[in-house]
This record gives C-alpha cells, structure tokens and sequence, in this order.
C-alpha cells in the first residue's frame, strides 16, 4: 500500500501570485529541479508580466469621469473641513489641558517654592515654579490629547470619504 503525506507548504489558494519569487518558491518543492528551469520560470513570469501590463484598460465614459471628479472634490473638501476641526478642536483642548496640569504641578510645589522664591514670584515665573518635571507632564500631556483629537478627526475623514464613495458608486442612492 502506498504511503501518502501531507504537505503543509503547498497553496490551496484559488489566486496564486505571479511573482518570480513564489513562482521559484513552489518550483523548489520540486525535487530534482534544475538551474536552467528557474532561469525558465523567471523568463515566463517576466514574460507574464509585459502580456499584463500591454493589455489595454477599459476607457471610461465622460459620465462616469464626471462622477469621479465630482467625488474628488467632494472628499478633499469633506476631508480637509474634517481635519481642520479636529485641529482646532485638539489645540484648544490640548491647551486647556497643559494649563491643568502646569497648574497642578505648581499647586505640588507651591509651598517649596513660596518659601525659596516668595508668593508673588510663583505668579510671575510658572515655569520655574513647576519645575521641569511639571511642565515636561504639562507639555506631553497637551501634546497627546492634539494626538488623540488628530486620531479622531483622520478616522472620522476616513469614513466620511467612504461615505462619500459608497454614495457615487451607488446607483439608487443617486436617484
């Protein structure tokens, strides 16, 4: 009776890719293959390639090239209103937060710093006041709610592009 093992290397895939590399990849799974036969893959697959970069590509209607221009524009607009706002929004909130936590460092260091400087000095100098590791907090702490707020803006960009595209290509939401 013979012996039957499986193989785990081969593809079951429907769509295998073209590429010379995988071409000589599966080539090797074959026992006894010889140098002159992977300079002939790699021929063919070069060959493949040029066969699908000559054929011609389907030319479009003005219809549709209108279309598609109009859905450009409709997105850079939709995406650039989107990212500004959150921008905006982020530097406000991002300031706002940074003073909060430039605040509460001084309020930390208050006492120390009363006593070394004076009362009217923690007014006048806020930095020095909170120290550098204060006003690092301060810094970063600002910066990552810009961060989390440009996050949210390019995410909400993203799908209302999506939106945009689904509306176009969609023929009953035209009508």
């Amino acid at each position: 009776m013979a012996k039957v093992e499986f193989n785990p290397s081969v593809s079951f895939k429907s769509n295998p890719q073209t590429e010379p590399s995988n071409l000589i990849e599966r080539a090797e799974l074959l026992k006894g293959i010889t140098p002159e036969q992977k300079e002939d893959i790699l021929y063919l697959a070069e060959e493949l390639k040029k066969i699908d970069s000559k054929t011609p590509k389907a030319k479009k209607s003005f219809k549709e090239n209108t279309k598609e221009g109009i859905a450009n524009i409709w997105k850079f607009f939709s995406v650039a209103g989107t990212l500004a706002y959150a921008a905006a929004k982020g530097t406000l909130y991002g300031i706002a937060s940074s003073t909060a936590l430039l605040l509460g460092a001084i309020a930390l260091r208050a006492p120390k710093f009363i006593k070394a400087e004076g009362f009217s000095a923690m007014f006048k100098q806020p930095f020095k006041a909170a120290g550098k590791a204060g006003t690092i907090v301060a810094a970063l702490g600002g910066v990552a709610v810009l961060a989390g707020h440009l996050v949210a803006g390019k995410l909400e960009a993203n799908e209302n592009s999506s939106v945009i595209e689904h509306k176009m290509d969609v023929a009953h939401v035209n009508n």
